[in-house]
């Protein structure tokens, strides 16, 4: 099995994800299933804007390659 996923979270003022959404795929539902869940277990520092903390979008990408 291989693909890539493409996943974008919004980062709250807290280095929090609060939102996980998948942008692009090769199509293996599995695959955008345990990126998605990886991406919800992420923390940051947040992001600062002139000193402010604020939410920011980050994008990860995945490539998959699985041999059985």
């Amino acid at each position: 099995i291989e693909g890539k996923v493409m996943v974008q979270a919004l980062v709250d003022t807290l280095g929090a994800v609060v939102d996980v959404q998948v942008l692009g795929s090769t199509g293996e539902v599995r695959l955008e299933e345990v990126s998605a869940a990886a991406v919800w277990k992420c923390r940051f520092r947040p992001f600062k804007r002139d000193g402010v903390p604020s939410e920011v979008y980050a994008v990860f990408r995945f490539a998959f390659r699985i041999y059985d």
